[in-house]
């Protein structure tokens, strides 16, 4: 008897708690979650027609459309259409909820262009930040059989000089290794330029663009310039005819803190850089530059 008392109370609970479950999916949905989906749907329609409530309730179908929307949140086709019911015959709680949905609207637009305008304040400062002054599209061997497209650029100040660009170098082209190089020079009594040891990156001969990137850190204040080649090689006797495409060339300049800077009369090894890779800014490190 006990047993069976127990089995007639077990299945009294489950029903209970089917009935509310149930219950909780008939439920409106509230007023707050309301007016972030209908904001997401005025968003979602706002490329291709103009969406109402009125609109929601002539066509039942289109609401399906919008599940992408609610049913993340939690809510059910008929939670939807309930609460689309509900405001329809409602209408003064209509247009409390559309006020809100608009004034949803309005600080949604205004986020979107603050990221917009800081967006191209950063595309801006990406185009200004260019270093390289010469010419931006090289092809070889019309613009030169053994051309190396040499530069030598005056440092803004210190920290990390990162120069890029899209190569395509053909597999007939006749360099021996050809590839990226940089280092920096340094005023010397003298008259010739000292300078720090050199960094490569070196190109694959595969016939495709492909975007190179080599970055060196200035740490030392007797540093003046940045030098190098964009299409360097390694002597080779005879004719050595280069078949490569050379654009989209960028200097980029990314600050260090002062606390970095090195009061040097003499150049430096070039070992300290690598020592300093660390401490580079973020700016360069989130753009995930790397040679190949």
């Amino acid at each position: 008897m006990l047993l069976i008392n127990r089995h007639i109370t077990l299945k009294l609970l489950l029903i209970l708690l089917a009935l509310a479950l149930i219950g909780c999916k008939n439920k409106l949905i509230p007023e707050k979650d309301m007016v972030t989906i209908m904001s997401k749907v005025f968003t979602a329609d706002a490329t291709e027609s103009t969406v109402s409530i009125s609109s929601l309730y002539q066509r039942r179908d289109s609401i399906e459309f919008y599940q992408s929307i609610y049913k993340p949140m939690g809510y059910t086709t008929q939670q939807f259409e309930r609460t689309i019911d509900y405001y329809v015959n409602n209408l003064d709680l209509l247009d409390q909820l559309l006020d809100k949905v608009i004034n949803e609207l309005l600080l949604n637009e205004t986020k979107l262009n603050a990221e917009l305008t800081d967006y191209r304040r950063r595309q801006s400062e990406e185009k200004d930040n260019n270093l390289w002054n010469g010419k931006k599209f090289w092809f070889l061997p019309r613009d030169g059989k053994q051309e190396t497209i040499d530069f030598r650029i005056k440092l803004k100040g210190f920290g990390e000089y990162v120069v890029s660009a899209d190569v395509k170098v053909w597999p007939d082209d006749g360099s021996n290794t050809c590839g990226m190089s940089a280092w920096f020079e340094y005023d010397n009594p003298s008259g010739h330029p000292a300078r720090t040891a050199e960094k490569h990156v070196f190109y694959t001969q595969d016939s495709v663009f492909t975007n190179y990137s080599l970055s060196i850190a200035c740490v030392d204040t007797s540093a003046t310039y940045l030098a190098g080649s964009l299409m360097y090689h390694y002597p080779k006797k005879g004719i050595r005819e280069k078949h490569a495409e050379v654009r989209n060339i960028v200097v980029n300049y990314y600050p260090l803190p002062h606390t970095y800077h090195i009061e040097r009369s003499s150049p430096i090894n070039d070992s300290i850089f690598n020592k300093l890779k660390h401490s580079l800014p973020l700016s360069a490190k989130e753009k995930g530059l790397k040679g190949k």
